[in-house]
């Protein structure tokens, strides 16, 4: 993406789909929230930075491993 998003209304189309497509409103959008917004970061804090590191991990061993097939190959 060439463009550096600045907020919601600045996103370019994905392959002709606009993502802002859907209005929100934000009445409705604060009542559910409010209702049923029990997710709280700090609960799964630990959890979270585990999964993040293990995806890391994968990555760089993932991209560690393409390197040395692309030297052997030549």
């Amino acid at each position: 993406m060439s463009e550096l998003i600045t907020n919601s209304a600045t996103v370019p189309p994905l392959n002709g789909y606009s993502i802002n497509t859907k209005k929100r409103n934000p009445k409705i959008d604060s009542t559910i929230a409010m209702l049923f917004n029990t997710y709280k970061f700090a609960d799964y804090e630990e959890q979270v930075i585990d999964l993040l590191q293990r995806v890391c991990t994968v990555s760089f061993k993932t991209m560690e491993i393409l390197q040395q097939m692309s030297t052997e190959s030549s």
